[in-house]
């Protein structure tokens, strides 16, 4: 009743999925159905995980609500920096900038309002001046700050000082110089005469004098030169006031010469009428 079948590997083979599909033809079938269906469901879990994952990423659609993109905000920003602009090009016609609403001044009267600027600096430092000084000051020069060629120079100051106030006047010498350096637009420089130049001798002193006006007004173009204590000049320097300081024929008509002259303490102190001032001034000048 029993069959003996010698078994191979090749025979194993055939005989086992022979025997499986002839013994359990129902079992099998449900084994089968239940591994395609396994094989499915692991198959489709990645994308049914990456569809969930997009599913809850917020949308990025242009009509999302709340949402601005850069093409519907960049003009916004254009138009905010043409206003600026235009308040910064208005801002600057008001303050005369430009065009027709605040015409720039000439410069004779530019010249005048840093007369007047420096002056009221010069009185708020050296208060105890009386307030002709200043007067005479802008007089000498207001005639040559017209803004032309013609000048009516040249202008002359002359500071009388006692000999205990050298040091003092000296400041106040130099102070009434730059002033008026930048009022003739030279930026505060001038040229110098000073009496340690003059010590040589009096052909030398003269050469010095020539040269440093010349290089003044010539060379740099300046308008201000500082000679001090003319009261030590020798005869032959002082000589050289004359052709520098004629009204007349003056050798530069657009120089303005501060000059500085000290005198004895008892002769100039106290109050006096300004023609007492005057008169001592000219006797210093013709004593040198």
């Amino acid at each position: 009743l029993m069959t003996c079948i010698k078994l191979t590997p090749g025979n194993l083979s055939r005989a086992i999925p022979t025997i499986h599909k002839s013994l359990y033809p129902v079992r099998e079938l449900r084994e089968l159905k239940k591994m395609t269906s396994l094989r499915t469901n692991v198959a489709a879990t990645p994308d049914h995980r990456l569809a969930e994952r997009r599913s809850k990423q917020p949308s990025s659609s242009p009509l999302q609500p709340g949402r601005r993109t850069p093409s519907k905000t960049w003009p916004l920003y254009v138009l905010i920096i043409l206003v600026c602009l235009a308040a910064l090009y208005l801002q600057n016609l008001l303050r005369g900038g430009g065009g027709t609403s605040s015409p720039t001044l000439s410069p004779g009267d530019r010249r005048m309002v840093t007369l007047r600027e420096h002056l009221r600096s010069l009185r708020d430092t050296f208060g105890d001046q009386p307030e002709h000084n200043w007067q005479i000051i802008r007089s000498s020069v207001v005639d040559m700050l017209n803004g032309t060629d013609a000048y009516s120079g040249p202008a002359v100051i002359l500071l009388l000082a006692s000999e205990k106030n050298e040091r003092f006047a000296k400041c106040l010498a130099e102070q009434v110089a730059t002033a008026l350096s930048f009022t003739f637009e030279d930026d505060g420089r001038y040229g110098t005469i000073a009496p340690d130049d003059l010590e040589i001798s009096e052909d030398v002193a003269t050469h010095v004098i020539e040269n440093r006006c010349r290089e003044t007004v010539e060379k740099h173009r300046w308008h201000v030169v500082l000679a001090s204590h003319l009261e030590k000049w020798k005869p032959d320097a002082a000589m050289m006031l004359h052709p520098l300081c004629d009204q007349e024929n003056a050798l530069y008509k657009n120089a303005t010469y501060v000059l500085t002259v000290f005198a004895k303490h008892e002769a100039v102190a106290g109050k006096r009428e300004r023609k007492e001032y005057d008169k001592l001034a000219e006797d210093a000048l013709n004593r040198a």
